[in-house]
């Protein structure tokens, strides 16, 4: 995790860049471990370092939203439980994305899939009921 200096309602983070980035850009920063603030700052390039200069702007309100925030991710309200969770259909898509990244026969990710029961938002869809169609 980078360093980040808090300085009241603002912040400075040094950071590594590449040497043929721009000497000043704007960026964000979204802190992925609790109180899960996010900023907007200004980085300043200094060869292949850089410090980024910003103000906190908001706060996610749980790890899970501070996750997806940070890497950019599409975030629907549906996603999220009331409690501020990942909603339990999200865990099973992620879920099912690392058995898939993790294996490499596909007999062995549909066993380990249905072992864990992680197709259970398919279940109602008729694609997976009619196999005359395939």
């Amino acid at each position: 995790m980078a360093m980040i200096y808090p300085l009241g309602p603002f912040y400075a983070q040094p950071m590594r860049m590449r040497p043929r980035a721009p000497l000043v850009q704007l960026g964000s920063t979204q802190e992925t471990a609790y109180p899960y603030r996010s900023g907007r700052c200004v980085v300043i390039r200094l060869g292949r370092r850089a410090l980024a200069f910003g103000m906190w702007t908001g706060q996610a309100e749980s790890e899970d939203l501070a996750m997806a925030l940070a890497v950019n991710a599409r975030v629907d309200d549906d996603m999220f439980d009331d409690d501020g969770g990942l909603n339990e259909r999200f865990e099973r898509h992620l879920a099912r994305r690392n058995v898939a990244r993790s294996v490499s026969l596909i007999e062995d990710e549909w066993k380990i899939v249905s072992a864990l029961d992680l197709l259970a938002d398919y279940a109602d869809e008729d694609a997976y009921d009619d196999e005359e169609d395939v």
